[in-house]
């Protein structure tokens, strides 16, 4: 992590950015995957068992697998996780352009940061929110060193990451969920 830089408004909206794309990713994954597991039409499912369809959808599970780590990364090389920006924020000073641009919201306003004490009491409650997911965020990692992105010999079970799983959805929703709050402020 960088150590005593200042926050910029830029250096925000460039974080955000890249998680709405890798947001947007995520979602096309998932409707696709989830499009593979129906069959709208007759003779459907017999072409999806075609070698291109089968490992579509694996490829599918892969990108989500791997992306969505990325939200919930514990590594300080891994500078899109949450972690990361909420350590940055917290750790660093803001720049006067930066405060300058809180002060402008609204006071009037109930969703938006007016100074960096607001923002650090944001951050805060959205560590205790995924915090409280922290098992499903475990089968996410195990998921994605095990299976995806590191295959283990001994590990012949996918644990995690079926899209159309209850916990896929939970843990996108939680990324969305945070995202939006940050968005916002």
């Amino acid at each position: 992590m960088k150590e005593n830089m200042l926050i910029t408004k830029e250096y925000i909206e460039n974080w955000l950015k890249l998680h709405w794309d890798l947001l947007v990713q995520l979602h096309i994954a998932k409707h696709n995957a989830l499009r593979l597991k129906e069959n709208r039409f007759p003779n459907e499912e017999i072409v999806k068992k075609h070698g291109f369809f089968s490992m579509y959808f694996e490829q599918m599970k892969l990108i989500l697998a791997i992306q969505l780590s990325k939200f919930f990364s514990k590594s300080d090389q891994q500078k899109l996780s949450f972690r990361y920006l909420f350590n940055v924020i917290k750790n660093n000073d803001f720049s006067e352009e930066f405060k300058d641009y809180l002060k402008s919201h609204s006071i009037d306003s109930d969703n938006l940061f007016h100074n960096r004490e607001e923002v650090i009491q944001c951050i805060l409650n959205l560590e205790n929110k995924i915090n409280r997911k922290k098992k499903i965020i475990k089968k996410l990692e195990d998921a994605r060193n095990k299976v995806y992105a590191h295959t283990d010999p001994l590990n012949q079970e996918k644990p995690f990451l079926i899209p159309i799983s209850d916990e896929y959805a939970e843990i996108l929703k939680l990324c969305e969920e945070t995202y939006n709050v940050l968005r916002v402020g």
